[in-house]
């Protein structure tokens, strides 16, 4: 007795091949590929507004990861032209391994930092109250992410630093304090004659830090400057305001500082 064996079509096999390698393919059946592109839309726009570049740099590339994979999903002839025609494709597990991961973690990364850029505390600045000079009134009591140096005893959890007097004049003090924000990352959001304002971003997460200084002549002819620092989210600063405000200080001191009786900011106030 003869037994009728099923034999698998050629169009079976290349059905099921190509049901097996989309299992496999760059963010096939993920939710990564509808969230990359629109969320790296968001990011860009976000980041820019802060000037954070790294954020925009990552951004962008989760974008471009995005709309191909998407192209993968929804253009399946595309991409087969595609791997005949670039050598790379023609390794397809350890290269779609390696673009299911990449695309993952430039979600979760840049779904995170979108997140925390929307926060409420995020867009406003933390400088809740300015006196009458255009200064920072004072640090919350109860911070640990907030450094100040005023005048005399008004610092706080500034250790041993003190506010820096300056032998200069005023408009050459308050270009140093501009051209230190400039080359440190900083983004000027204000500055008059004495007052300057300004916002940094951290490198990795973008958490944006508030920044003032406020440029007086005493009654000796000397430039006091003032500087707070000031997280806008997060319990603690790890420091990093601390040495933003110790680097500015060290800064004026050595630019500044007198030396064979030249007078390098300027003359009195």
């Amino acid at each position: 007795m003869e037994i009728d064996q099923l034999v698998p079509s050629e169009e079976g096999k290349t059905e099921t091949s190509t049901k097996t390698n989309c299992l496999d393919d760059t963010f096939c059946m993920s939710i990564v590929s509808f969230g990359l592109a629109p969320i790296s839309i968001v990011q860009i726009i976000l980041a820019a507004d802060v000037n954070w570049r790294w954020g925009t740099a990552i951004a962008s590339l989760g974008l471009v990861e995005g709309i191909w994979s998407l192209v993968c999903m929804f253009v399946p002839r595309m991409r087969t032209k595609l791997n005949r025609t670039v050598k790379i494709f023609r390794r397809p597990v350890k290269l779609q391994n390696a673009n299911v991961l990449v695309g993952n973690v430039l979600f979760w990364y840049i779904l995170t930092t979108a997140s925390i850029h929307l926060i409420p505390q995020m867009r406003r600045t933390a400088f809740v109250s300015l006196n009458s000079v255009g200064f920072p009134s004072s640090c919350p009591s109860d911070s640990i992410n907030c450094v100040r140096l005023g005048n005399n005893t008004d610092t706080f959890r500034a250790n041993s630093l003190r506010a820096p007097k300056i032998h200069g004049g005023l408009k050459e003090v308050q270009k140093e304090i501009v051209d230190w924000i400039n080359s440190h990352g900083g983004t000027i959001t204000y500055r008059d004659e004495k007052s300057i304002r300004a916002r940094f971003v951290t490198f990795l997460m973008g958490y944006l830090d508030d920044f003032a200084t406020f440029s007086f002549c005493d009654k000796d002819g000397i430039v006091n400057v003032n500087v707070q620092s000031q997280s806008r989210i997060g319990k603690s600063d790890l420091n990093k305001n601390y040495q933003r405000i110790s680097d500015l200080v060290q800064t004026l001191i050595d630019k500044c500082s007198t030396k064979s009786g030249s007078s390098p900011c300027g003359g009195a106030c």
